[in-house]
């Protein structure tokens, strides 16, 4: 049987927009992380210098979910584009990534409580 669709979450998404461009500035650097994670819940950084954030794209907040406790839980499927650090302080590259980001609203804003790679990523 096909699953109802879901509906975007218009109000949510602003914050969890913002709170996700800072989650992933900080997932590239390991520099202040656990400001973006949920308590408990532990996220290794990439490696050092291995990319840089440059930013979000097709970012997707879908309607409250519920996890049977009444908490606010939602996956967000977004895709981000790494610049690959060069020499001399250039750019190599840039690399697109698809990740699939579980984050859960708190009573100040919204924690990411996990986060999944797509196993495809598509250079630029």
């Amino acid at each position: 049987p096909q699953q109802p669709q879901a509906e975007a979450d218009e109000a949510s998404a602003p914050a969890i927009q913002e709170m996700l461009e800072g989650f992933f500035e900080a997932y590239a650097q390991d520099d202040h992380l656990d400001r973006y994670v949920e308590t408990g819940v532990s996220i290794a950084a990439l490696p050092e210098e291995s990319l840089v954030f440059a930013e979000l794209t097709d970012i997707t907040v879908l309607s409250h979910t519920s996890t049977g406790d009444d908490e606010d839980v939602r996956q967000v499927p977004v895709t981000v584009r790494w610049d690959i650090p060069g020499p001399d302080e250039g750019s190599a590259g840039r690399l697109a990534q698809d990740y699939l980001v579980t984050v859960v609203h708190t009573g100040d804003g919204w924690d990411v409580r996990d986060i999944q790679g797509s196993p495809f990523a598509f250079g630029d």
